[in-house]
């Protein structure tokens, strides 16, 4: 065999076995799915707002926050810890949907504020975690 030959075999041994990897690994958080079947197990693909689908953790029904701090959101038929939108902590807003990761818009305030639950309370000390039937729970101030 000759000498260049013998030096590209490897190499292009090496971007075969990438290329086949890369054809058969599924998406992770935040990847671009067009459905389930895309994602890894465990994800869900999601599409929320106007956003393309994204593959998304699944959560369990009743959890208000996953592990992460994400909201635990219902989709149709199915719950994912929500990535989040683009309205950032703070800012007015309409919809959980527009909220960044990890904020809700609850109708009280009609802005982002910081999720919370009493097993994940994210709440500063001048804070207290407010239940909301409509958003779960929220961080707001103390009375």
């Amino acid at each position: 065999m000759p000498e260049r030959l013998r030096q590209l075999t490897p190499l292009m041994l090496a971007f075969s076995l990438f290329g086949l990897l890369s054809a058969c690994a599924k998406s992770g958080v935040g990847d671009a799915c067009v459905d389930d079947t895309n994602c890894n197990e465990g994800f869900v693909c999601i599409v929320a707002g106007v956003d393309s689908g994204r593959c998304m953790r699944a959560c369990e029904d009743g959890v208000r926050l996953c592990s992460d701090g994400l909201i635990c959101m219902t989709f149709g038929m199915r719950n994912a810890c929500f990535l989040g939108g683009n309205t950032g902590f703070g800012e007015a807003c309409t919809s959980n949907l527009a909220c960044e990761a990890g904020t809700v818009c609850p109708s009280l305030v009609s802005f982002c504020a910081q999720a919370c639950a009493s097993t994940l309370n994210v709440c500063q000390l001048v804070e207290l975690c407010i239940e909301d039937a409509e958003v779960g729970a929220y961080c707001g101030p103390r009375e």
